[in-house]
This record gives structure tokens, sequence and C-alpha cells, in this order.
């Protein structure tokens, strides 16, 4: 299996959703299944060795949590849990500062519009690394979001339970496993942590997922996750109930 390197060597492009070229993420909550529906394009480009920019929708690129759904081009409608067409697009940027053994690291940050009406501005600062020993890799990129505008929602808009532009922090640790030279396994633990009211906003979902590798450029991303394992007291919802499907195609060069 031909793991994603966190940081593409110069002159490289790739574009992804999971890193894919047509991705799309589903919700399979009860009750709403496949709303949201979304395609969520992301593009990287290695501008030398070290540095790596990207134009990215998902929330695995965004946040480095899989199971995201609703991001980029929404296209269930406002009924089908779609606040707007188009949304959460981000500038994102990588630069690789730290190679020893099987351990790479580098530091992450990019600029959000999270929302078009109203225009909703974030700042991401973070770290990517990855652990890799033969055919096993542990990836970790811890990310702070922080809002730069629109920072609460106006009174009595009707929002999302946790809608706001406030400071959280996504944790999210995959353990990466390549069975083959073309199939691969993927099993992630993440945390949406917001820095106010925690106890009430607060997820922890897991996702397992897989790759495949359809030729030396292209690949294939199918993963399920659980968001929402464990939460706030804000949220009103079953643990089993929150259920996505992500379905990635990648090329790079």
């Amino acid at each position: 299996m031909r793991l994603r390197p966190c940081v593409l060597a110069a002159s490289i492009a790739a574009t992804a959703s999971t890193a894919s070229a047509q991705p799309s993420a589903t919700s399979l909550t009860t009750d709403n299944a496949f709303e949201p529906f979304s395609i969520a394009p992301d593009l990287w480009y290695g501008v030398s060795d070290v540095l790596t920019v990207g134009l990215v929708h998902s929330g695995r690129a965004s946040t480095g949590l899989y199971g995201g759904a609703g991001s980029g081009l929404c296209l269930s409608g406002s009924d089908g849990q779609c606040p707007d067409v188009y949304h959460n697009i981000g500038l994102d940027a990588r630069y690789h500062f730290y190679r020893s053994g099987g351990i790479t690291v580098s530091a992450e940050g990019g600029l959000f519009a999270r929302s078009f009406d109203p225009f909703t501005a974030a700042l991401k600062l973070g770290v990517v690394g990855r652990w890799q020993s033969g055919a096993f890799a542990l990836d970790f990129g811890p990310n702070l979001f922080a809002g730069l505008s629109e920072r609460e929602p106006e009174d009595g808009a009707d929002v999302m339970i946790g809608t706001n532009n406030k400071e959280t922090l996504h944790l999210p640790v995959t353990a990466l496993y390549g069975l083959s030279e073309k199939v691969g396994l993927a099993l992630q633990v993440g945390a949406v942590v917001p820095l106010q009211d925690t106890g009430d906003l607060y997820t922890v979902g897991a996702s397992v997922g897989g790759q495949y590798m359809l030729s030396n450029r292209f690949m294939l991303d199918l993963a399920f996750s659980l968001p929402m394992l464990a939460k706030g007291d804000a949220y009103m919802v079953d643990a089993l109930d929150v259920r996505t499907l992500t379905l990635g195609v990648g090329y790079a060069r």
C-alpha cells in the first residue's frame, strides 16, 4: 500500500478528498439516511521538498478527522441537512521540519471560510506527524481552529447545536496497516473539543476504513464513521444513530 505523504515532494501535485478528486460523504443517521450528501474535493501541491500547500474542502483535510459530511458542495438541499450549497473551503499549508528514522513531523496552518452567509472565517494551527515501521504507521494531527469573524450565531438563529466559530481543538489519531502493495486498512479515534462549554459540546468518534491502489497513481478510499460514540450533554441523540460513509478517489504524481 502506498501511504499518502504528510508533505509532498517538490513539483508533485495530488487531488484528494480524503485526498481525492471526486470524494463524496454522506450521513447514514437514523431517519436521515444520505442527509447530508456532499462532494468535497481537495487539491494539494508540493512547492518544495519541505513545503506543501492545499486548497481543501473535506473534513479530513480540514480537521484530520474522518467522517465529515456536508462540506464542499452539499447536494441534498436545505431539507436534507445542508445549511448551504457550498461552504467550508480553506487554504492550508504544511512545512516539514523534522525527520528521524521512521518519524516525520510537519507544522500546519491555514485560513478557512467555514460559511459564506454570513462570512465565517477561522485560523487553523496544528501539527501533522507520522511514525512508521514496516507496513504499520501511526498518524497524529492535533489542530486548533480559532474564529476570526462571526464567533457567535445571531440571537434566535436556527442553527445546529454547537454551531459557533470559537476556539475548537481537533485530536485525530490514525493507525494504518498495509496488507499488501495494493490494500491497506485504517482505524481512527478522534475528538472534537470546544474550549468553551466543553462538557456540553465535545464529541469522540471512531472510524474504520480501507484503501485500494487502482494503479501507481490512482487510489480508492472508503471509511465508515461513528462520530458521536461519546458526546457532551447538549447532543440529544443516541451514539450509534449518527453514522457517516465517505468515499474518495485520489490521484498523485
